[in-house]
């Protein structure tokens, strides 16, 4: 896809909270699958949208993914891969506080503080995600979980915009469901 110029469109779904899965693009000089060719019929130049879930798969079946000059465009920007996508143990309030990125790993806890589900990889530098109840619910739901807590040893992607909180946490609240991507370990 690097070398076809491929761009790919952040696809975060419909505001009802669901996506329509395959994030076809409807325009001209579509071929399926979701890709448009740019510039006439030219297949060097194409655009292709895909969702968080998608995405989640391609870090982690496909390592050159995450470090590649593949642009990815959202509602704030293009960006190349290398630096939308973080891994969530590399993520560094100094770089990533108030730009949107695409936090991804695997998390190894979880909490509550203060009403809100906590979820992160670390201690007090480390980056943590807040969801709350609602948003717990929509995810139990779209990914057939028992209990919220069964995210923890999966791979994940959130998509969102970290901040300081008054209490000098690097931390991100998770608003949308569609934001949110899941992938059992196992089964990429």
């Amino acid at each position: 896809m690097e070398a076809d110029q491929t761009r790919i469109i952040l696809n975060l779904g419909r505001a009802n909270g669901r996506g329509d899965g395959a994030g076809r693009i409807d325009e001209p000089g579509q071929r399926g699958g979701g890709r448009r060719f740019v510039g006439g019929d030219a297949p060097g130049r194409t655009q292709i949208q895909r969702n968080p879930e998608k995405l989640l798969k391609m870090l982690v079946s496909t390592p050159s993914f995450n470090a590649s000059e593949i642009i990815i465009a959202t509602g704030h920007g293009d960006y190349p891969a290398r630096s939308y996508f973080v891994p969530i143990v590399a993520a560094d309030r100094a770089l990533h506080t108030d730009m949107e990125r695409g936090f991804w790993g695997v998390l190894d806890r979880t909490n509550v503080w203060n009403g809100l589900r906590i979820f992160n990889r670390g201690g007090h530098g480390s980056l943590g995600f807040e969801f709350h109840d609602a948003l717990i619910q929509e995810v139990m739901q779209r990914y057939s979980l028992a209990t919220i807590e069964e995210i923890v040893g999966k791979h994940v992607l959130f998509i969102g915009k970290p901040r300081i909180t008054t209490g000098d946490s690097f931390m991100m609240s998770i608003i949308n469901s569609n934001h949110v991507a899941l992938a059992d370990p196992l089964r990429p």
